[in-house]
């Protein structure tokens, strides 16, 4: 176990820089602070919170990083291929956190519009406040297959994510990625797909999955580790099963690539 803290630590330090390390002289704050992150910029952080665990799947781990693939080149080429049309490539960060991977796919693909839901209200505040000046828009909300309202499980305020559940009074609407289309029009062309609802994707590809043949890529981490009873990614796998994706696995999440 030592070992293991001692790899995340020096991983850190070389990816994240020595500044970003200095967050620990903060965990008397009260309020969130700023930090440093090496060639990425200032990231707000909360203290006594999971949002470092964040920024280090993001930009230390590289959860999201698919130049390690073959397939990256396919991607990249989609998203010039957009431009080229004169549309804007259209990014969903589902479960977008504080911020951290919005973020990344800003960095990593700059010329296009990022929209990220977070059904946590805090969440979604830190998430604004870390994308400010970007091209992301950020929606308090949940993702889903179809509209309506869940209620979150907040009992663990210090979670790095929180459970939703369908309820008729809940207080969290839901948002459909084809709410989210038509909202966009027909300039925005769909090329990633980020998911991280911590078992929602049950429900989000339950149905209404017409999108997913619209997008060259799709981020995702399936949770029937954590939920083995419910069987969480079901839907997932039959949708994705019958398409023309090709799949790659990064650290925690599997990673489909259009084939075509």
């Amino acid at each position: 176990m030592l070992k293991t803290k001692a790899l995340w630590y020096a991983k850190d330090l070389q990816r994240l820089g020595l500044s970003y390390q200095a967050r620990h002289l903060h965990r008397r704050d009260k309020r969130e602070f700023l930090v440093r992150v090496k060639d990425v910029g200032n990231i707000a952080l909360r203290p006594r919170s999971a949002d470092p665990a964040v920024v280090s799947q993001v930009f230390s781990w590289l959860q999201y990083d698919t130049s390690q693939f073959p397939q990256h080149a396919r991607l990249l080429q989609a998203y010039r291929d957009i431009l080229g049309r004169g549309h804007r490539p259209l990014i969903l960060d589902l479960g977008a956190n504080n911020g951290a991977s919005a973020r990344w796919f800003a960095r990593e693909y700059p010329e296009a519009s990022i929209v990220a839901v977070e059904p946590d209200a805090d969440n979604a505040r830190m998430c604004r406040l870390n994308t400010e000046g970007y091209a992301v828009e950020v929606i308090t909300g949940a993702i889903g297959g179809a509209p309506g309202h869940v209620c979150l499980d907040t009992a663990d305020m210090a979670s790095v994510s929180y459970t939703a559940t369908r309820s008729v009074d809940g207080g969290v609407p839901v948002v459909t990625v084809a709410e989210i289309l038509e909202r966009r029009g027909p300039d925005h062309e769909l090329l990633i797909v980020k998911i991280d609802i911590e078992g929602f994707e049950e429900d989000l590809f339950a149905s209404g999955t017409e999108w997913v043949e619209k997008a060259y890529a799709i981020m995702i981490e399936p949770h029937d580790w954590k939920y083995p009873d419910r069987h969480t990614s079901r839907h997932l796998q039959e949708t994705m099963g019958r398409l023309a994706f090709q799949m790659m696995l990064s650290g925690e999440n599997l990673i489909y690539v259009r084939h075509e």
